[in-house]
């Protein structure tokens, strides 16, 4: 289950993780994203998961930093992470075409795709799990502020096109430092567990 996190925590130190390692991460996005689009983005789920475990690493391990090359750890994912990125490419674009509600749904999709990809590279879930895992986090409630906290990383993200397009060299692996960030800080092993829920009945006692 999902633990309690402070909104805020993981977009500072997610921040100060790209900082530390901008060059790097910049360079490994870059190079992913130009692969993923040079293959029509049929590898683009395994990238994702490469620029996700170089993160990862990079956040958990500061002695031994990761090289661009490992971006290729994530094709240990491929038929996962290529069937989670497809399924969520033909939702978005079947919702898509019904007008404004379906939009809508379609945007806000990139929150469960960041959560359910994480899923995949750092708990080596099937596809069909992480979907799983997805809606049983979700439907509890608690999970509503980590899927809003993944909304806004994707915002963070695009907000980079602002910028004549150049800005996204730095918001795009800035966004995936803040949502590795929360995953440690919800699922990792220093995570805060769940407050305890209040029991009316206390009180008529």
């Amino acid at each position: 289950m999902a633990k309690n996190f402070e909104f805020d925590k993981p977009m500072k130190d997610g921040l100060d993780l790209f900082k530390e390692n901008m060059g790097l991460l910049i360079g490994a996005s870059l190079v992913a994203s130009l692969l993923s689009v040079f293959t029509l983005l049929i590898i683009s789920g395994p990238m994702t998961v490469g620029i996700l475990l170089v993160v990862r690493q990079c956040l958990k391990d500061k002695q031994n930093k990761p090289q661009i090359g490992d971006l290729f750890k994530g094709f240990s994912s491929f038929l996962d992470s290529f069937l989670f990125t497809l399924i969520f490419v033909v939702l978005s674009l079947i919702l898509g075409m019904i007008p404004v509600i379906g939009q809508l749904i379609s945007f806000f999709l990139c929150a469960f795709y960041w959560w359910g990809m994480m899923f995949i590279a750092f708990e080596n879930l099937s596809v069909g799990a992480a979907i799983n895992k997805l809606i049983e986090e979700t439907k509890g409630g608690d999970f509503f502020l980590h899927l809003l906290f993944a909304f806004v990383a994707n915002l963070i993200a695009g907000a980079g096109i602002l910028a004549c397009c150049v800005g996204i060299l730095f918001t795009v692996p800035l966004s995936y430092c803040m949502m590795v960030c929360c995953y440690e800080s919800t699922f990792g092993k220093d995570a805060k567990p769940t407050a305890a829920t209040l029991d009316p009945s206390v009180f008529l006692k």
